[in-house]
């Protein structure tokens, strides 16, 4: 469940960046503080974003930066960082990113559930405005708790 993913250790308001590769590398650093991945995995997540575009940015505002599946994550994972000054990642109907969220698997598919469940909570343009105002991790936290969805996993 995303609100089990996530821990406080996995979360970061207000980071400092200029550009896209500095963004997600904030993001990315939360994953390998908490040794969900290993450091090539950020480098994997920045490659995606000059190979193949910022497809990654997904609606206006917010980009889930990933790289490809494999033994760089070492379990299912997702971080959060909310920029303090959003940034221009080159997708003209989504810029700028404010609200980035990485996730990783080390399997194939290994992350549907979790941007499923990722997915809904950011259906909910609610959910959006809340995460501009929120003040603290814990506060972050209250939110996936109370708006988080729960699926099962299989």
């Amino acid at each position: 469940m995303l609100k089990d993913s996530l821990t406080e250790g996995l979360i970061e308001l207000d980071a400092a960046a200029s550009t896209p590769e500095e963004a997600i590398e904030n993001v990315g650093r939360l994953l390998l503080s908490q040794g969900k991945i290993s450091k090539g995995y950020i480098d994997s997540m920045i490659e995606t974003l000059h190979n193949y575009g910022p497809y990654m940015v997904i609606a206006p505002g917010i980009a889930i930066p990933h790289g490809q599946p494999g033994e760089l994550v070492k379990e299912d994972c997702i971080a959060f960082c909310r920029l303090k000054n959003p940034v221009e990642f080159g997708n003209k109907n989504n810029d700028p990113v404010r609200y980035l969220f990485a996730i990783g698997s080390n399997k194939n598919n290994g992350h549907l559930d979790i941007l499923k469940e990722l997915s809904t909570f950011l259906m909910n343009e609610n959910n959006i405005d809340r995460l501009g105002k929120i003040k603290t991790k814990s506060e972050f936290m209250k939110l996936i708790e109370k708006e988080g969805t729960i699926i099962e996993r299989s």
